[in-house]
């Protein structure tokens, strides 16, 4: 992203800072042997982690990405990439391909394991943006999740209150309809 900013805008005020961090990820992955992966998909989702309670969503992006190539059907790295790049897209609402990788990796990750979690958020993003249709899709996905095998009541009145607060949204009135259609 930082050699795309450049690329992009050369001689602009963002340049340099995007120089700076840029060099700052050659140094990061100096030592770093990029070619053959030697470490534990755990250490990656640990420092990814570690990162997210930092809240150094783009280093721990980068930390999920190296545990994805050894192991890309790993739920919680899918999951834990999709909420960092969901929570880069809060930080930087212009660069709408945050959002979509998110949509992209909650898929991955309720591919992997059938997620209730993964679901509401997936619903919960379609409901920001306005899709009534995929919302209620995915509330009803997080639904039938969170009651089969097991009934998960704390994820359960997660998605209700998220189901109450996109039905209380003015713009978003075709929800309350497609709500009453749900269980």
């Amino acid at each position: 992203y930082y050699q795309e900013l450049i690329n992009t805008y050369p001689g602009s005020e963002l340049e340099a800072p995007a120089k700076q961090r840029l060099s700052y990820y050659f140094d990061w992955y100096r030592d770093k042997d990029t070619y053959s992966y030697r470490e534990e998909v755990v250490t990656y989702l640990d420092k990814g982690n570690r990162a997210l309670d930092k809240q150094e969503f783009h280093k721990a992006v980068l930390y999920y990405k190296q545990g994805l190539e050894l192991r890309s059907n790993m739920y919680l790295l899918n999951f834990n990439l999709a909420y960092a790049y969901y929570e880069l897209f809060q930080l930087y609402p212009r660069n709408a391909e945050y959002q979509e990788n998110a949509i992209r990796y909650y898929i991955k990750a309720a591919r992997v394991t059938t997620s209730a979690k993964a679901f509401n958020n997936l619903a919960c993003i379609f409901a920001e943006q306005g899709d009534e249709i995929l919302a209620h899709l995915y509330f009803k996905k997080a639904i039938d999740a969170a009651n089969n095998p097991v009934k998960l009541n704390g994820i359960l009145k997660l998605i209700n209150e998220n189901m109450d607060y996109f039905t209380g949204n003015s713009q978003l009135s075709g929800l309350n309809l497609l709500r009453e259609l749900l269980p």
